[in-house]
């Protein structure tokens, strides 16, 4: 959507003001909550009790820190990415827009909270909560993407029908990859079983690039 955010423009009429201006609030608060989400991760890493100075001793003693750290930045910076080019294809927002959206800050605000339980209580533990909380931000945000193209047409009409279903199958592919992983326990994954992720993984790249490719 064109236009500075809160300009005093006059001459606007109300109605495209409030659009606008619903639309840039909203906008504007989410960028808000993934800045702070991606802040509040780099808390977590602390130094640690013991360290003998060299680094292999330091990365030794804080990996947990660290691998929830860059976990959770990729997760967060990951759905940034898909939330600004989602954003970019609506002309406004409306009442289950603006819902959908809360809900998906709701959740990308517990990022942190999932890092740091891993952080504290290991891998082993804390992995199955990043791994449903990852596939269940994905799931709200392909839902804000699916009702705003398909029910609450709101995004700009020059996207194709074609388009929406294939951004559709887009942001469904974190949900499955990870609600799978979530499912399927680390110890069991296999080639075999590990198959159905390596083929929606390649079917995705095709898709993007098909997109890209228009």
């Amino acid at each position: 959507m064109a236009g500075e955010p809160e300009t005093l423009d006059s001459d606007e009429p109300l109605p495209r003001k409030i659009h606008r201006h619903n639309y840039d609030r909203l906008l504007m608060l989410s960028d808000g909550v993934f800045a702070i989400a991606i802040t509040l991760l780099v808390l977590d890493l602390r130094p640690p009790h013991e360290w003998s100075g060299s680094l292999p001793d330091l990365v030794r003693n804080s990996w947990r820190a660290l691998f929830g750290y860059v976990f959770g930045f990729a997760a967060v910076a990951g759905f940034w990415a898909a939330h600004r080019a989602l954003f970019a294809r609506l002309r406004h927002v409306d009442g289950p827009a603006t819902a959908l959206s809360l809900l998906l800050l709701l959740f990308i605000g517990l990022v942190p909270a999932a890092a740091a339980l891993a952080s504290v209580h290991g891998l082993a533990k804390g992995m199955p909560v990043y791994l449903l909380l990852v596939a269940t931000i994905a799931g709200v945000q392909t839902a804000l993407w699916a009702y705003a193209a398909f029910l609450g047409n709101l995004v700009d009409s020059s996207i194709s029908y074609r388009d929406r279903v294939i951004r559709t199958a887009l942001l469904l592919t974190p949900l499955v990859i990870f609600g799978y992983l979530f499912a399927v326990p680390a110890t069991s994954l296999s080639l075999w079983t590990a198959s159905p992720l390596i083929v929606l993984v390649v079917v995705a790249r095709i898709l993007r690039r098909r997109m890209s490719a228009r």
